[in-house]
């Protein structure tokens, strides 16, 4: 889900707070300055993260590549990766790396991205769902799992540019490579994440880049206002020498202005019919359905979802979840938000046509269903027995137009079923990220972000982001399970099934090793079930494409039965781009690449960019 901001009348604080370009030997003219509105405000770049919300995979796209790329008709090309051979008898895929450089202009090393894989994404220290990517890497899950040592993942350097895998016996390479083609595979550099561990993703002077475009500002005024800057990675598949500056990424810069809830504006599609910005990836809900017939729409691969917390009474109860899903309206909520699909199941549509024939979900409400189960002889002895403390819950959400307009249809709903619901809205954080930031790395995601403001101590703002529990400082722990209910994109990243379904399992879940407690983490809902796991254990180890299927289907069958889980809509990404501004191009993941885009006369748009 996006929040929704504004450029209304922000020409004065967007292109005031910003000097005239410069720099020692670029040319006089860079290349066009476009203003955009590329989403909400993003504290952290860590291409490796498990985002839970659509917009920051947008913009870390754009920020950092991985070896492979899959474009919108689905063909693979070479990123970072130069060339690639397979070798079936030895069960390797040798990698050569192109000449490509970090935003400091240090070249990208096959180090790299074997210390994001092994390092980061597998290491069992941290919990990241986003680590099957690489499952199908020998011994991957057993490193994640804490069974093997991280060294014995199947991944060498033979040389400073060359990668050698090993893949698992019985897999397809072709598979995972495309796994490769993700943006949680980017590299990271060590010397970076070690030097300023825990914050070295949120801070322009710890930050890198290896993809086209770099983060060069991130601005914030007294009233929260913030307008980040991105810049042409010189480095980017060339020598950041080289004399033809747009031959790899034809725009200068990106200017985007983003205002957090607390000072909310909101941008129109007038905004782009008035040139203020010349792209837009969303919009208040009322132009995204007046103006969708000029909207670039793409299937994203993830579920807006809710997540219950079965460590409550209230969610113990297997019914209670149940009625609560059939509560709800699907199809009015996905009409209410426009770029959107009612969900028919957990897996969106887009994945591995893994929907068809198997639509799931009724996506109509089906109050007195529920109703009716609720007030069951059996749902009513259980009720019972809790407090009416227990009955009422909290409904967490984003604090942003899209997922309240949701969150409004749905506690209606629940209402109706005779629960106390009360939405939370919470914020991200607002301010700059300093050394002072509290990071907690080993929980299921890792979104749990205090931080303090920039300032005297009267300015002094703790906020969290939404998809953790509470830190406490005297203890210095965090319960992450403290929710009842919480939103979010469920991610599967990929064109495989597997990737999503696989983090509500126990084995393959991605949340690796708790060595305190000496036992595999659980995910954010705390549910466990013996066939679902059994069933996504078997998808893993058969390499018959229908047994497989047929697994997988089984699992989410299971999951939807037991709903730990509401799937709610499949996410559709979206845009409205300028006439001026062209070959904004789509790939695969819905991601939209402006490596290629041109604004026309972007020369008379210059004066705003100065002081």
């Amino acid at each position: 889900m996006k929040k929704i901001v504004s450029l209304v009348l922000a020409f004065a604080m967007l292109f005031g707070v910003l000097a005239v370009l410069s720099g020692c030997g670029e040319p006089d003219d860079p290349g066009a300055k476009i203003a955009v509105y590329l989403g909400e405000e993003i504290y952290d770049f860590d291409p490796t993260e498990y985002y839970v919300n659509d917009n920051a995979t947008q913009v870390i796209s754009l920020l950092y590549e991985p070896l492979f790329s899959i474009d919108e008709d689905g063909d693979r090309h070479c990123a970072v990766a130069d060339e690639y051979e397979i070798d079936e008898e030895e069960r390797t895929i040798t990698i050569e790396l192109r000449e490509t450089y970090w935003s400091d202009g240090v070249k990208v090393t096959a180090d790299d991205f074997i210390f994001a894989w092994r390092n980061v994404l597998l290491n069992p220290a941290t919990a990241n769902p986003a680590a099957a990517l690489l499952y199908d890497i020998e011994n991957a899950v057993n490193v994640k799992n804490g069974v093997v040592s991280i060294y014995d993942l199947g991944i060498e350097k033979l040389d400073a540019y060359t990668l050698e895998i090993t893949y698992r016996a019985g897999s397809d390479p072709e598979a995972l490579l495309d796994n490769l083609a993700t943006v949680p595979t980017s590299p990271v550099r060590q010397d970076k994440y070690d030097g300023a561990e825990g914050f070295w993703s949120k801070q322009t002077g710890t930050m890198v880049f290896n993809g086209p475009f770099q983060v060069v500002e991130l601005d914030y005024d007294q009233t929260h206002n913030a307008s980040f800057k991105l810049q042409r990675n010189i480095g980017y598949h060339q020598s950041p020498e080289k004399v033809d500056y747009d031959d790899e990424v034809i725009p200068y810069t990106l200017y985007s202005l983003y205002s957090p809830s607390g000072n909310k504006m909101q941008c129109t599609y007038n905004d782009l019919v008035y040139d203020t910005v010349f792209y837009m990836c969303d919009a208040p809900l009322s132009d995204r359905n007046a103006n969708k017939e000029a909207a670039t729409v793409v299937d994203a691969y993830s579920t807006y979802s809710y997540a219950f917390n079965l460590d409550s009474p209230l969610f113990a109860i297997k019914e209670v979840r149940q009625a609560l899903s059939m509560a709800v309206d699907r199809d009015a909520i996905a009409n209410r938000i426009t770029f959107a699909k009612a969900a028919t199941g957990f897996v969106p549509e887009v994945v591995g046509n893994f929907r068809e024939g198997y639509d799931s979900v009724v996506t109509s409400s089906r109050l007195a269903a529920a109703k009716m189960l609720i007030l069951s002889e059996n749902v009513q002895t259980k009720l019972a027995r809790l407090s009416e403390d227990d009955k009422h819950f909290v409904l967490t959400v984003n604090d942003d137009q899209e997922s309240l307009a949701i969150a409004q249809i749905v506690e209606a709903a629940w209402e109706q079923l005779g629960f106390d619901v009360e939405v939370e809205a919470l914020d991200y954080v607002t301010s700059k990220v300093t050394e002072n930031e509290i990071r907690v790395r080993d929980s299921w995601i890792q979104y749990l972000v205090k931080s303090k403001a920039l300032g005297t101590a009267s300015e002094y703002d703790a906020s969290y982001t939404l998809e953790k529990g509470r830190y406490d400082e005297e203890t210095q722990t965090v319960t992450y399970s403290n929710f009842d209910v919480i939103a979010l994109d469920w991610q599967f990243f990929a064109d495989d099934p597997f990737i999503g379904l696989s983090s509500l399992s126990t084995a393959f879940s991605g949340n690796g090793f708790d060595y305190v407690k000496a036992e595999q983490r659980k995910n954010i809902t705390g549910w466990f079930d013996y066939q679902y796991d059994s069933y996504i254990t078997a998808a893993y180890k058969t390499f018959d494409e229908a047994e497989r299927a047929e697994a997988l289907h089984k699992a989410e069958q299971i999951l939807l039965d037991a709903m730990p889980v509401v799937p709610l809509v499949f996410n559709q990404n979206f845009s409205f781009t300028s006439e001026k501004l062209d070959d904004v191009e789509v790939d695969a993941f819905g991601h939209f690449v402006f490596t290629e885009a041109e604004l026309d006369d972007y020369q008379n748009y210059y004066s705003r960019y100065e002081d």
